[in-house]
């Protein structure tokens, strides 16, 4: 039977661990495969019934690591821990790369291997480092970094640029680096370019070494993660220096050419106007601005417009300046003779992008001689030579810019020779522009090198074009030089870069907006099996028909038409059956007045991509099946991903939270502070688990305990971290209720403490702790008996010795001396066992008896005078009686002979001598019964005192003991607490151990855990029920003591009243004697008319005799109290020696 189960449970684990998708196998101590999932026997080409103990996994799957120390499998086995390392597999020559993850199997020996296919992150990592090199040799600064600026990459010409190495510059803050007045604000175009996923092109100053200034044109651009999340900005940086002088020349120009008080006009190919000076604007009626984009054929309406003969047109097709003369009718009724003349205008390539033209008013030539003059006039603030020669190449004019060149003023070069001033290898030679000018009648640029000083060479683009008089002649030629030096450079420079580009090892191409190739690389070429000469000119979408291709969808389209950067993905078909998943990005490319006249594209092969995408999206759905809230972030801490259960929680669905701020969706504390989790793992690079509450909706509070994971791209550059929410709200309550409980124990009046075997304090409440003037942890860690030094301590005595000996509970009263102050306490100890039985420790309940061992003393000493009080009371009632006996004896006597007087009656007269002599005794009599009547009440009256004393004390000791009966109540009530607490974590524990099993064998610890914290919760309960019981047993003798005294005091409160009657009866009696002595007294004064007043005498006697049997009566009575008063005296004694007794046995 048992073998059976075991098979089952291992073919139950086997069918689990089959469903992994990794190459996955299990060894055994010999390092033996025993079990081997589908896709390892798949990976390595293996047949089960091969390998299955029968195989190593050496022989299996042999890695470079296999029979050395740093082998995985022998490393887990080792060191009993689980190992993770990269291995490579070599067949046929070819390595594949894995990261093998080895775990021990708990209780059979076994060994588990899972082995990650890393060979598509190796590849991208390969790629990467390629194009890390390539943009290495680009010579203008290039630039990575990630969403907090700091540089992940650098290129060794931005690292010089900054005065730095490489290395150095990698982890600092971009803005340390260039300090420009962009840097850390919105307009910085990297910030911009993160934030719009967009190119982002702007102008600035940089600041990157002391004293050094550099205009700058920079470039941001968007770095995305597989999952087009945004983790950095790649940045390129142009050096405008030579530009800004180059424009500022220009602008000087425009604005030089603004004054100019005749038409000049700039025209585009499709002979839209795109400049006119207000010279211009203003004989068409209009301004600058307003005829920007209009057909300069609808402004100046002359009959060559839209004909072969515009001197515009033949410029642009014959690449030639153009002069023609035809007139104008820019308004209603205006005809204006106009001598006209159409220059073609070039981009940087050289192409023909337009034509400039100069338009001359022939109406009257004293207007034209007048203009010239102006116009000469403002040739002179032109800060570029001009210069006009005769037919000889004698200077006829030159602007002072070009005077200072050759060192001169306009006036001294007037008549000298061209070619002895700027000494060209052009000069007096068949290249030269203005000797071809005056030859051909047009136009002519060259670029050559003038020397117009000694050591000085200067590269310049110059242009000669023919000057005529009136008759048409040519009389000369007009020339202008534009300084090469920074062109060169530039042209230099870019032609460096194009040949990076040409080594870059993705598509790159450039197209006109016809959709026709200008440029492409190598790369792009091989793509479509041709080569980059031979592309030139051909349509894009001719050579890799995508379905974006001539649809609105193209990226380049939308780029030429949007002016931005558009990135798309789509597939290639650049030959027949081939097909090529891509992702392409289409740039502007614009001429040098920001005209759009193609487009740039940035071709990726996104096959590898594509298949870990679809991996990715297969992991995202297995995450949308967990039930609590999961999310990942960027470090903006913008949602980009949520499972179906966290967007229910904030109301929403998952494609609605992507984009929007985790803090404005869950709005915990922690939010934006140093205490969010996520962030702290983000700057660490670690897992950070933390507790707070969130507030997903108005009126919803949840308490949460949440992992933020950090989240890195390709590069091992953290871009985000990944979230796991867990509500904590049942297991907040539950420990709420335990905190509760626990600071009840903790505000428990009386020391609680708990020991190990060695007597160590392993937790003490406040209580305990301020015995010793410390804190609990303090204390934590000491032995007991050097902190409370009782006489039990390291004795037999000791009762956690003997509970921890013995596994029961015991009590035990002894003294501590805890500081030196002695301290009589009554302790429980009762043993602490762990999971197994075993007894580890004992808890000890101690209870300060100070307060009991006085109420002891003062209720021995109370009793003591009770006694002696009731002793002495009894002691005067017993005199008391003799003396009522003895007043009783002599009342008889008198009732005798006032019996025999009754007889007598008649020899009364004859023996009023004797009867007066009766009467002074009885007088004398009468008197010292009344004397013992009055010592008889005031001994009844002390007596009585004495007892409102004793029943005072006895109030005073009852309430303490109701107090004690209140102390224990409220143990009672933190006992039932303890219960309720073991209850509650029995029932955790029970939870605990189920959801350990549903966890298998993963839950196996947790199981091991829960069922040892069950079995310390029964222990705690049973604990409580023993402290409980002993505390019920102390309340019940506190109850029969608390009667006892109440039986004691109001049997004080009976002998009070049987001596209040006693001294009543006294009263009685004395008022009895008082008056026998006053009777006597009128007896002896009237003894000589007794005989007289016989019968007066015979009633009198009479009434005495009543009366003195009455007075017997009250004596008797007297007699009978004064019995029971010592009867409860008696009692009295009895009841306070229980009480005393009772006490004793607290």
């Amino acid at each position: 039977m048992g073998n059976t189960e075991t098979t089952n449970a291992k073919e139950q684990d086997t069918s689990c661990l089959s469903l992994l998708t990794e190459p996955s196998y299990i060894v055994n101590d010999k390092k033996v495969i025993t079990w081997a999932n589908k896709s390892f026997l798949d990976t390595f080409t293996l047949v089960a019934e091969d390998i299955i103990d029968q195989m190593s996994c050496e022989e299996a799957c042999p890695t470079q690591l296999c029979g050395t120390k740093d082998c995985p499998v022998d490393k887990a086995q080792r060191i009993g821990k689980a190992v993770s390392t990269e291995v490579i597999y070599q067949k046929d020559g070819r390595p594949s790369f894995f990261v093998s993850k080895v775990v021990p199997m708990a209780n059979n020996g076994s060994t588990f291997v899972s082995l990650h296919d890393i060979n598509v992150l190796k590849e991208t990592q390969s790629r990467l480092q390629q194009l890390s090199t390539d943009l290495n040799v680009i010579p203008t600064p290039v630039l990575e970094i990630d969403t907090k600026f700091t540089v992940t990459f650098i290129n060794p010409a931005g690292a010089a640029v900054a005065g730095i190495m490489v290395d150095e510059a990698i982890g600092k803050k971009c803005y340390d680096l260039f300090k420009t007045p962009h840097c850390k604000t919105e307009k910085c175009a990297c910030a911009k370019a993160m934030q719009t996923d967009s190119v982002v092109t702007a102008h600035t100053i940089a600041r990157p070494q002391d004293g050094v200034i550099v205009p700058i044109k920079y470039t941001g651009a968007p770095i995305k993660d597989a999952k087009g999340n945004i983790k950095g900005a790649l940045e390129y940086i142009l050096d405008m220096t030579e530009e800004n002088k180059q424009k500022q020349a220009a602008d000087e120009k425009i604005e030089n050419l603004n004054t100019i008080p005749t038409p000049i006009m700039s025209i585009d190919t499709e002979y839209n106007v795109t400049f006119m000076n207000p010279a211009g604007a203003t004989v068409v009626g209009s301004t600058p601005d307003e005829v920007v984009g209009k057909k300069c054929y609808d402004l100046f309406k002359t009959p060559h417009c839209k004909t072969e003969k515009c001197a515009c047109a033949r410029a642009m097709r014959t690449d030639s300046v153009v002069t023609e003369h035809t007139i104008a009718r820019p308004a209603e009724g205006v005809i204006i003779p106009i001598k006209y003349t159409g220059s073609p205008i070039k981009d940087a390539k050289g192409n023909i992008k337009g034509a400039l033209e100069y338009i001359l008013d022939m109406t009257e030539e004293n207007k034209q001689k007048h203009a010239a003059d102006e116009k000469i006039e403002n040739l002179n603030t032109i800060p570029t030579p001009i210069m006009s020669i005769d037919t000889e190449y004698n200077v006829t004019f030159m602007n002072p810019a070009g005077a200072v060149v050759v060192g001169s003023t306009p006036d001294e070069v007037i008549g000298k020779k061209c070619y002895d001033l700027f000494k060209t290898p052009h000069c007096k030679t068949e290249k030269c522009a203005c000797a071809r000018a005056m030859k051909t009648g047009v136009v002519v640029t060259e670029h050559t090198i003038a020397r117009p000083a000694e050591g000085v060479i200067i590269p310049i683009k110059y242009t000669g074009s023919p000057i005529k008089d009136a008759k048409g002649n040519i009389k000369g030629a007009l020339e202008y030089i534009l300084d090469m030096t920074d062109e060169n450079k530039q042209k230099q420079a870019a032609d460096e870069k194009i040949e990076n580009l040409n080594t870059i090892p993705t598509p790159i191409m450039s197209i006109d907006t016809e959709y026709n190739v200008t440029f492409m690389n190598p790369a792009g070429a091989v793509v479509v099996g041709s080569t980059p000469d031979e592309v030139i000119g051909k349509k894009c979408y001719d050579l890799f028909k995508t379905p974006h291709c001539r649809t609105d969808k193209c990226a380049c389209a939308r780029a030429m038409k949007t002016d931005s950067v558009v990135t798309e993905h789509t597939i290639a078909r650049p030959a027949e059956g081939v097909i090529i998943p891509i992702k392409y990005t289409g740039s502007p490319i614009k001429d040098a007045k920001g005209n759009i006249k193609g487009a740039l594209e940035y071709i990726l092969d996104m096959t590898v991509e594509s298949k870990q995408k679809q991996a990715a999206d297969e992991k995202i759905e297995n995450l949308n099946t967990i039930p609590t809230p999961i999310m990942s972030i960027d470090t903006e801490y913008n949602v980009t991903f949520m499972n179906p259960a966290g967007a229910v929680v904030v109301g929403s669905t998952p494609d609605e939270v992507i984009g929007k701020k985790c803090y404005d969706l869950f709005k915990t504390p922690h939010c934006r502070t140093d205490k969010c989790a996520c962030a702290r793992a983000m700057k660490t690079d670690s897992v950070v688990t933390d507790h707070t509450i969130a507030r997903p909706t108005e009126g919803v509070i949840i308490p949460i305990k949440y992992t933020g994971s950090p989240i890195k791209d390709a590069k091992g550059n953290i871009k985000g971290a990944l979230e796991y929410i867990l509500d904590m709200t049942e297991e907040n309550k539950q420990k709420q209720a335990a905190d509760e409980k626990i600071e009840n124990l903790n505000t428990i009046p009386t020391p609680i403490m708990s020991i190990d075997t060695d007597y160590n304090i392993t937790f003490m409440n406040p209580a305990g702790a301020a015995v010793f003037g410390q804190s609990p942890d303090q204390v934590v860690g000491k032995k007991c008996y050097d902190m409370f030094k009782t006489d039990h301590c390291k004795t037999d005595n000791c009762a956690c010795s003997q509970a921890m000996r013995t596994s029961s509970i015991i009590n035990a009263q002894t003294t501590a001396y805890p500081n030196g102050k002695e301290l009589p306490i009554k302790y429980t100890a009762s043993p602490i066992k762990d999971a197994k039985g075993n007894i580890k420790g004992a808890l000890e309940y101690i209870t300060d008896i100070t307060a009991e061992k006085a109420v002891e003393r003062l209720i021995s000493e109370a009793v003591g005078d009770v006694n002696a009080l009731v002793s002495e009371s009894k002691s005067q009632m017993e005199q008391a009686n003799k003396k009522v006996d003895e007043m009783n004896e002599l009342i008889d006597e008198e009732v005798k002979k006032l019996d025999g007087s009754l007889e007598t009656v008649r020899e009364m007269v004859s023996a009023s001598e004797e009867m007066l002599s009766l009467s002074v005794e009885s007088n004398t009599l009468a008197t010292d019964l009344s004397r013992e009547a009055e010592i008889g009440k005031a001994a009844g009256k002390n007596a009585e005192e004495k007892l409102v004393e004793i029943n005072a004390t006895m109030e005073k000791n009852n309430d303490m003991v109701n107090g004690l009966v209140n102390k224990l109540e409220k143990i009672s009530g933190f006992v039932d607490i303890i219960k309720d607490i073991a209850s509650k974590t029995n029932l955790l524990a029970f939870n605990a151990a189920i959801e350990a099993a549903r966890a298998g064998d993963a839950g196996r610890g947790f199981a091991v855990v829960a069922d040892e914290v069950r079995k310390l919760a029964e222990n705690s309960s049973k604990s409580a029920i023993d402290i409980s019981d002993i505390v019920k047993q102390v309340e019940k003798d506190s109850m029969k003591t608390i009667a006892a005294m109440q039986s004691g005091m109001t049997m004080l409160g009976d002998g009070g009243k049987v001596i209040n009657t006693a001294l009543v009866s006294m009263d009685t009696i004395s008022e009895g004697i008082k008056t026998i002595s006053t009777s006597v007294d009128n007896l002896s004064l009237k003894s000589k008319s007794l005989c007289a007043s016989g019968e007066n005498v015979m009633e009198e006697i009479q009434n005495v005799a009543v009366f003195s049997k009455e007075n017997q009566k009250s004596t008797s009575i007297v007699n009978t109290s004064l019995a029971e008063s010592v009867g409860a005296l008696d009692r009295l004694v009895r009841s306070s020696d229980s009480l005393k007794e009772a006490i004793q046995n607290l």
